[in-house]
């Protein structure tokens, strides 16, 4: 049978979020650091019941689909008493969560079951039922993130990050193209890329897709990169930095400057780049309100 995942989202800001365990990738490593995983997520377009009805179908994830970066807190299965196209019908149809840490009870006849428009809608009916699962997985994901800060906490060291200037540049965050343009103008200077990359170095992270967020963090606003793409092209895109010098020096040097990063690929540090641009629109609560949006 094919579980549902409780996920944490570490490069949106801890977003917490319910997905098919279809979509979570299996790891391309067996050391990989943090339980950190690949899964794939529908796009922008499809949010609120759509998004709702793919989780609850266990629908396969496409190529076109995001790929973030992504920690399995928690699996659970449910039984379905009527088929996926009932999902969003008049009167709802029947659940049951199972689960290993939960005493079996008897299920409730169908039509005394309340109805049920997306499954984040489903999972607090069912927590407003079972008290008990509700708690633990509560303390289960606040001990997890509370692991997750220490994890970088150590990764950082006892250093604090030192103010940062470089000759020439804007100061950072980048806000627009135009100190995008400015920034990559003064890495021309070679005493420019020494520093940056010791700037970006000081970071850390559990992950190479952590710290590649923490360093496109230091050098973007999540509005200015939300019209940023890797090559330029896209919808929104009004300028990309592939093959400049912010991505070949800054950028890839600083991830590999981190302490236990040196031997990270080019390709996962793209990917990871990539990535992180491509979901920019998620973060800041993005996610959580096309989440509500039409449900």
């Amino acid at each position: 049978m094919t579980k549902f995942a409780v996920v944490l989202f570490p490069d949106e800001e801890d977003c917490i979020d319910v997905i098919s365990s279809s979509w979570v990738l299996p790891s391309m490593t067996p050391d990989q650091k943090g339980g950190e995983k690949i899964c794939r997520y529908p796009p922008h377009s499809i949010r609120g019941a759509k998004l709702a009805k793919l989780v609850i179908s266990h629908v396969q994830p496409s190529s076109t689909w995001l790929v973030c970066s992504c920690r399995v807190l928690c699996e659970f299965a449910i039984n379905q008493a009527k088929s996926p196209q009932h999902f969003e019908s008049e009167g709802g149809g029947g659940f049951v969560l199972e689960t290993n840490q939960l005493t079996p009870e008897p299920p409730m006849p169908s039509g005394e079951l309340p109805s049920a428009e997306t499954i984040i809608t489903l999972l607090k009916e069912y927590q407003a039922k079972n008290e008990l699962f509700a708690g633990f997985q509560e303390a289960v994901i606040d001990r997890l993130i509370h692991i997750s800060h220490k994890l970088k906490s150590l990764n950082l060291g006892p250093s604090s990050t030192p103010n940062f200037s470089l000759e020439g540049a804007p100061p950072l965050p980048l806000t627009c193209k135009e100190d995008l343009h400015a920034l990559n103008i003064s890495l021309l200077l070679g005493k420019n890329q020494e520093s940056m990359v010791t700037f970006l170095s000081l970071h850390g992270g559990d992950s190479v897709s952590s710290v590649t967020a923490s360093v496109m963090k230091e050098i973007f606003t999540n509005q200015f990169a939300i019209t940023v793409s890797y090559t330029g092209k896209g919808g929104k895109a009004v300028c990309g930095i592939k093959g400049s010098l912010l991505h070949k020096i800054a950028i890839i040097r600083g991830v590999r400057s981190n302490r236990g990063y040196e031997n990270s690929t080019e390709f996962e540090i793209k990917e990871a780049i990539k990535n992180w641009l491509r979901n920019a629109g998620d973060r800041c609560g993005g996610r959580e309100a096309r989440r509500h949006h039409n449900v």
